[in-house]
């Protein structure tokens, strides 16, 4: 898996570069992978990596790198679309590859208090399963879709006050849903193939060491998430074996996919 650390603030503003498995140096070096000319930052400042999909970064400089107002020490693994402070002026943001050849907007410009009761109108979406050895095809209209995306929006507030799960993955989600009822199926489309793009390697809320990823938690089938929309046939939703956590996850891939194909195709 691939990312791109990107420059999005002081003298070397829009500079990015790929990185993955071999170790990227950032700094005014000639031997940097990602070459700055600002003075504010040191000649080998910090190196960024690729860990089993995980991306980890590792301060260099005396000056030292700041991640969430912290200075780091030692390698430190990085979150989704989090921001790193080289120095006062120059930062840089690192984001899955995907999502960040989609174009779209910046995280920064997400509303991190939107709620989302309604998902886009427009009549009954069709759901069609997995094929072969996934789940027959599934039909649902707007209210199962906004009975689900209720009730993992409620799970993933849960997981983020509790630690589980960082607050821009809720962010993202929120935003996603928002630009869809806006009518910006687009841009929506982007923000969930990032989020799809994340749960490769964001640990499930029940990971243990970094596993299972909530892709690795994934059943391959549709049944947590129907019973999220409701659907007739399902299960309640108040049933124990659909309210855990690993149970949410898997309806959370489920979801998070559908949602990006059905407004690629829009």
């Amino acid at each position: 898996m691939e990312f791109l650390v990107e420059i999005i603030t002081g003298a070397d503003t829009g500079k990015a570069v790929r990185v993955g498995e071999k170790p990227l140096l950032i700094g005014r070096s000639d031997t940097a992978g990602i070459r700055l000319t600002d003075e504010s930052v040191s000649w080998e400042h910090a190196t960024v990596r690729v860990v089993d999909g995980k991306l980890f970064i590792e301060n260099l400089s005396a000056l030292g790198t700041k991640l969430r107002g912290q200075k780091l020490a030692g390698q430190t693994r990085l979150g989704l679309e989090d921001e790193v402070e080289l120095s006062p002026q120059c930062r840089l943001k690192v984001q899955p590859l995907e999502a960040a050849s989609g174009g779209g907007l910046s995280l920064m410009t997400i509303l991190l208090l939107a709620i989302v009761v309604l998902l886009l109108g427009g009549g009954v979406t069709t759901f069609v399963a997995m094929q072969n050895q996934g789940p027959p095809p599934i039909v649902a209209t707007d209210e199962n879709w906004s009975n689900a995306a209720r009730e993992l929006e409620q799970r993933l507030d849960q997981w983020v006050k509790s630690g589980k799960v960082p607050a821009k993955a809720l962010a993202v989600f929120q935003d996603a849903i928002r630009l869809e009822r806006a009518g910006d199926t687009r841009t929506a489309a982007v923000r969930w193939r990032a989020l799809s793009t994340a749960l490769l390697t964001l640990p499930a809320p029940d990971a243990v060491d970094g596993r299972p990823t909530f892709a690795e938690n994934y059943s391959g089938n549709a049944r947590s998430l129907s019973v999220l929309m409701g659907l007739p046939g399902a299960g309640s939703v108040t049933d124990e074996r659909w309210r855990s956590d690993r149970s949410f996850a898997d309806a959370f891939v489920r979801f998070v996919n559908r949602r990006a194909e059905l407004n690629e195709g829009s």
